[in-house]
């Protein structure tokens, strides 16, 4: 499916305005603008929901995850990035889990970007901390490797 103009300009940004630009691999992670129903590529665990209106993955905050295979290099860089919309609890982290290797990412809304490392294993997973109600929504979530 073909990005949306809104997609496009958010992509284009994202590139222009990381250090890493010009060092960027392809993307690896498959429908991460959530364009489509996520429960073709991703695993979707409970808490999470598609809002087809909004082309988001949304969360209630209860114990879950959504998660892909990825094709990653133990000890790699990569650059990850997602938009955070609507949170109504800044005090909830996203969890991130790249090759077994795990990251707290800050729960704020906007755009979250950060250079992570891969571990050994293909697993790509984001959930979020804690069990109280927390809603929000994940969007534009992209993975590239760095060099």
């Amino acid at each position: 499916m073909a990005l949306t103009k809104k997609q496009k300009k958010s992509k284009r940004i994202r590139e222009m305005d990381s250090p890493f630009a010009g060092l960027l691999g392809e993307e690896l992670v498959a429908n991460g603008t959530f364009a489509t129903d996520p429960a073709v590529e991703w695993t979707v665990g409970s808490g999470w929901s598609w809002n087809e209106a909004k082309d988001t993955i949304d969360t209630d905050g209860t114990i879950g995850a959504i998660s892909q295979t990825v094709v990653i290099t133990e000890g790699s860089s990569y650059l990850l990035s997602f938009d955070v919309i609507g949170v109504n609890d800044g005090s909830k982290n996203f969890i991130v889990v790249l090759g077994g290797i795990e990251y707290t990412i800050g729960p704020k809304n906007g755009l979250h970007s950060s250079a992570i490392k891969a571990g050994a294993t293909t697993l790509f997973e984001i959930s979020v901390d804690g069990t109280d109600a927390y809603i929000g929504s994940l969007d534009n979530v992209s993975l590239k490797k760095i060099g």
